[in-house]
């Protein structure tokens, strides 16, 4: 159309043009002809007669091309008009059409949601009540009481307690007498590893004290005797948790030598003898440590050479060492030892840097590898300083 429309202004401009030039060229034949008539030079007067003719017919004839070619634009423009008026109205025409296709869409999803809110609107209230309904046959404790009964039931006997006989100074036993009565107070406890008490505090203790001796513990500076294989097994080279496994076995379920077995009771009377027999022997005592899981799982004594720790990596004189696995530590590190006994030699410590984490439980017992343990440990222990 933009096209059509530059044709039609020039071709109305030049048909403009050359109708003023044919009405030149027509004044300018009429006043060569009056000037003839007059009488001037007549043979010049028919040369410029006849050319003037020629001019205005030149004229004339462009004048009747330029008017035909207005016309024809002026028709041209006219058709593109008319078809530009009819896709104007088919567009209107689609658009009005998809106007009114949405407007049906947005009003068929309004009034489904509007249905579906009703719907669940209407619901809600039958849901509560059934709900309440629900709920108000509970009684308060069932769920309790059902978690308790589907526990698996374990028969306890209550603990018993005897009395010991208030034993003036000068009439104490001797050494000897002193373990002998260290293994009958194993024999009576309920518990092996609340006998820890020292046998010359049994002579100190009041009235008000006799009645609970068996939940004290018993400590001897010179020896360390008592009932319980868990420090003995620290403080004596003959000692490991295998012995201690035999010793709870022979054992009743209160915790209490049964009378009836005298074989079983003689034998652990041996062993327990011969523990601490062994123990004075050797001169070998720890003080009272708190000691890892894994730490209880070695069998230790002392080291006899200086040499590093394997846990902290320090270089140490005194320390103790497993007689299985003979890994060496510092008795402070015993605390926070994380590699368990495996009653076999421990492969050499693998380098940190540049060995991926997976490979580690190739060479340690544990699941978790120890450099995780180790870095977790540390951070809790820095956490628990800071607001």
């Amino acid at each position: 159309m933009t096209d059509t429309l530059s044709s039609l202004r020039k071709a109305r401009q030049q048909y403009i043009q050359r109708c003023e030039d044919l009405e030149k060229a027509k004044q300018l034949s009429a006043k060569i002809e009056e000037e003839q008539n007059m009488g001037g030079h007549p043979g010049s007067a028919n040369k410029l007669v006849e050319k003037r003719r020629r001019s205005r017919e030149e004229a004339q004839t462009k004048a009747q091309e330029a008017e035909v070619l207005y016309r024809s634009c002026v028709g041209e423009a006219n058709a593109r008009s008319e078809q530009q008026e009819k896709v104007r109205q088919r567009i209107i025409s689609h658009i009005r059409k998809l106007i009114n296709q949405g407007d049906q869409v947005l009003k068929e999803v309004t009034q489904n949601l509007m249905h579906l809110k009703r719907t669940q609107c209407e619901s809600v209230p039958s849901g509560y009540g059934n709900l309440f309904s629900t709920c108000e046959p509970y009684e308060a404790g069932d769920r309790y009481l059902q978690f308790v009964v589907s526990l698996p039931r374990k028969h306890t006997e209550p603990e018993k307690f005897t009395f010991q006989e208030y034993i003036p100074a000068g009439q104490r036993s001797s050494p000897g007498g002193k373990r002998k009565n260290a293994v009958q107070l194993v024999r009576v406890s309920s518990s092996l590893s609340d006998l820890n008490v020292k046998t010359d505090d049994i002579a100190r203790m009041s009235a008000g004290e006799r009645s609970s001796w068996g939940n004290k513990i018993f400590h001897n500076d010179s020896e360390s005797i008592s009932g319980s294989s868990e420090p003995r097994s620290l403080e004596s080279p003959t000692e490991c948790p295998g012995h201690f496994g035999k010793k709870v076995g022979k054992a009743s379920s209160t915790g209490t030598m049964s009378s009836d077995d005298p074989d079983e009771r003689d034998s652990f009377h041996a062993e327990d003898v011969d523990s601490v027999d062994a123990a004075s022997e050797n001169g070998f005592s720890l003080p009272s440590l708190v000691m890892s899981p894994a730490a209880q799982t070695h069998r230790l004594r002392r080291i006899r050479v200086p040499t590093k720790c394997r846990e902290c990596e320090g270089f140490m004189v005194s320390g103790v060492e497993c007689d299985e696995c003979y890994l060496i530590c510092h008795k402070k590190c015993l605390e926070s030892l994380l590699i368990k006994c495996g009653h076999k030699k421990l492969p050499n410590k693998v380098p940190l840097f540049g060995v991926d984490f997976c490979n580690f439980p190739r060479y340690f017992p544990e699941e978790v590898p120890f450099v995780i343990s180790k870095c977790t440990a540390e951070i809790e222990m820095r956490a628990l300083g800071q607001q």
